[in-house]
């Protein structure tokens, strides 16, 4: 981390001209793969896998959604006479 007055500035340098002298890279590795993933397969193969499920699930919840509404739903009446109350 840099502060205000680049003190940090020379060991940077230092870590970024030899990456074995680097003390936290095996931390930011680890980190990076938590929030990013692995690297194979790429982010965009991995993105879309993710949208054609997502997509999948929609299609299956929308079926699901019409079947269940249509059971509940009555259907069309057949009499064209309105019953009436007895007297």
């Amino acid at each position: 981390m840099l502060t205000p007055d680049a003190a940090g500035v020379p060991g940077l340098l230092e870590a970024v001209r030899h990456p074995e002298k680097d003390d936290l890279a095996e931390a930011r590795a680890e980190l990076k793969l938590r929030l990013l993933g692995p690297a194979e397969p790429p982010s965009q193969e991995r993105f879309n896998e993710a949208v054609r499920a997502l997509c999948a699930q929609a299609r299956e919840h929308r079926v699901r959604v019409a079947e269940r509404l249509s059971a509940e739903l009555p259907g069309q009446r057949t009499e064209t006479a309105v019953p009436t109350a007895p007297r």
